[in-house]
C-alpha cells in the first residue's frame, strides 16, 4: 500500500493515523521562561511566563500543525544512568531559576489540559524518551516531529522523523528538518 504522507511525502506501508508530534517538555519550558518576559504574572504576583510561552507554543502546534496526537516527554528529577556511567555529568548545569521552579510544578497539568500525553520515566531524560518514541513510529511508518530545540534530535531525521527546532527561545521561532541533517540546508542564521 502506498499512501499520501502529510508532510506531502509518500511512502510504503505508512501509519494509516496521522502526525505524532513529540515535546521535549523541558527544553520548551526553559526556552519560555527565558523568551517572555519575568514580570508575566498573576495578580497576586505568582510567575506564569513559561506556562504562557509553553501554552502559547503548543496552542499554535495544534492549530497550525493539526497533530493527531502529541506526547510531551519530560526529564525524570532523580539521576539518569549517564550520572552512573560519568561522574561529573551535567555538574556545570546552572540550577534552575527560582521563578522558574515555581511554575514547574504546573507543567505537566497544562499539557495534559491540552489533551497532551505526559510521559516521565525513572532514571532518564526527555531526550531519551524522545528517541524511543521517535524510532518506535518510524518503524511503524508512522510521520512524527520532534519539537525541541535540543540539536541531538537531529541525529533521529530520516524519511519519517522531522525535527521542528524552537532555537531562538520563542514559541514563534520554528525551522523544520526533514532529511537526514548532513544533506539538508540548515535552518536560516539570525
Amino acid at each position: 500500500m502506498v499512501a499520501q504522507a502529510n508532510d506531502g511525502t509518500t511512502g510504503a506501508a505508512r501509519h494509516e493515523h496521522g502526525r505524532l508530534f513529540l515535546l521535549d517538555g523541558n527544553n520548551i519550558a526553559y526556552r519560555a521562561f527565558f523568551a517572555l518576559p519575568d514580570t508575566i504574572a498573576t495578580s497576586t504576583g505568582f510567575p506564569t511566563n513559561a506556562l504562557y510561552g509553553f501554552c502559547s507554543m503548543a496552542i499554535k502546534i495544534l492549530l497550525e500543525q493539526k497533530p493527531e496526537s502529541v506526547i510531551v516527554a519530560w526529564d525524570a528529577r532523580e539521576k539518569t544512568f549517564r550520572h552512573a556511567e560519568f561522574e561529573e555529568y551535567k555538574a556545570q548545569r546552572k540550577p534552575m531559576p527560582d521563578l522558574l521552579q515555581e511554575q514547574w510544578p504546573y507543567f505537566e497539568e497544562l499539557a495534559a489540559s491540552l489533551g497532551f500525553v505526559n510521559l516521565k520515566v525513572p532514571g532518564y531524560e526527555a531526550d531519551d524518551i524522545l528517541a524511543t518514541l521517535a524510532r518506535q513510529a518510524a518503524a511503524e511508518g508512522r510521520v512524527t516531529v520532534i519539537v525541541t530545540g535540543d540539536r541531538d534530535a537531529l541525529q533521529l531525521v530520516n524519511d519519517s522523523v522531522t525535527v521542528m527546532s524552537n532555537t531562538r527561545g520563542s514559541p514563534r521561532s520554528r525551522c523544520t528538518i526533514r532529511r537526514p541533517w548532513r544533506s539538508a540546508s540548515a535552518c536560516p542564521r539570525a
